[in-house]
């Protein structure tokens, strides 16, 4: 069996900051039966970010990730899960090919769903090696908590909208 342990998902501020990109992907984790054990939103700062994707640290997109990351709110989700069912959902980290020119077997993921860039690639999922690392970071940026099973604050809106799914 697959070793079980807390990693973390973490929605970008791109997605974030559309109630209806937003509603569209965590309807895909639930759908998903990804066990979530919370979910908060937050806005992680420079220094944070930098820490956070410090493996990405001389590439040449680690400017634009980090500049990214700090943008806007993102939401993080803490599973317990194996890498590979977060990782599934989310998808591979290459974009292209469109997903209209990808074999229907790789073009399901989030990020050939909802991508827009190498860098604004709808969710982060965290290694085995870095998930306890990436949770402290999280767990110190504060943030929100949010309700997982019923309610999701849309972070352009001043309402909570209820989900019904009895």
């Amino acid at each position: 069996y697959p070793m079980v342990m807390r990693r973390l998902m973490l929605l970008k501020p791109e997605i974030v900051a559309h109630a209806t990109l937003l509603e569209a992907v965590l309807n895909q984790v639930r759908a998903s039966a990804l066990p979530v054990i919370s979910a908060r939103k937050l806005r992680m700062s420079g220094p944070a970010a930098r820490r956070f994707y410090e493996a990405h640290k001389g590439k040449f997109f680690y400017g634009r990730l980090v500049r990214h990351m700090s943008s806007g709110e993102s939401i993080a989700l803490v599973l317990s899960s194996d890498s590979g069912q977060a990782r599934s959902l989310v998808g591979g980290g290459k974009i292209w090919p469109p997903r209209s020119v990808v074999d229907a077997t790789t073009a399901n993921g989030l990020r050939h769903l909802f991508s827009i860039s190498d860098v604004r690639n709808v969710a982060h999922v965290s290694d085995d090696e870095r998930a306890e690392e990436e949770l402290r970071i999280i767990e110190e940026a504060g943030g929100e908590e949010l309700l997982w099973e019923r309610k999701i604050l849309y972070p352009e809106k001043e309402f909570i909208h209820e989900l019904n799914h009895e």
